[in-house]
């Protein structure tokens, strides 16, 4: 994994994620705007890219310098959670209140998403991901105050009511 650091030009900067102060490398691409930013266990760089209407948005993987188009037409993609086997990638929608799945272990010029879980049975919308050693993708339930873990075959296997109202992610 690795640091990763966004100039107001747009410029990138990558440091490995057990930095000692070297410095950074730049790398040669613009980023695109972006509600989220993730760097998965083997070091590749997705970003969920805002497009067209404020609600959709495209999945993109930096490769060679050039921002690749994984996954389009997804609605105001807002977080983005790798599987503890690097295998594949969560990305929650938040109007839609479900997460999708990608996989990333083979060509990902082919790659596609699936649904693996609907939220829409609970109040708020799911917003943050994070991912735990058991492979169980967390998020949470934003203006509802609820957190959800949902297990690696997509059922819901938590679900935690919090005193705080507006929990904002993972």
């Amino acid at each position: 994994s690795a640091l990763v650091a966004g100039g107001r030009d747009g410029s990138l900067a990558l440091a490995p994620a057990a930095w000692n102060g070297a410095r950074a490398v730049p790398v040669a691409c613009a980023l695109p705007p972006s509600r989220a930013l993730h760097c998965d266990a083997r070091g590749r760089l997705f970003a969920i890219a805002a497009h067209g209407e404020a609600q959709q948005g495209a999945l993109r993987m930096l490769e060679n310098g050039d921002w690749i188009t994984l996954v389009d037409g997804l609605t105001l993609p807002c977080a983005l959670a790798t599987s503890a086997g690097a295998d594949r990638l969560y990305v929650v929608e938040a109007p839609r209140a479900r997460v999708q799945a990608v996989d990333i272990a083979g060509r990902l010029g082919t790659a596609r998403a699936r649904v693996v879980a609907e939220l829409g049975a609970y109040p708020g919308e799911p917003r943050g991901a994070a991912v735990d050693a058991d492979g169980n993708l967390w998020t949470v339930l934003t203006d509802a105050g609820y957190v959800v873990c949902i297990d690696a075959g997509g059922r819901l296997a938590r679900v935690l009511r919090l005193a705080a109202q507006a929990p904002t992610g993972c």
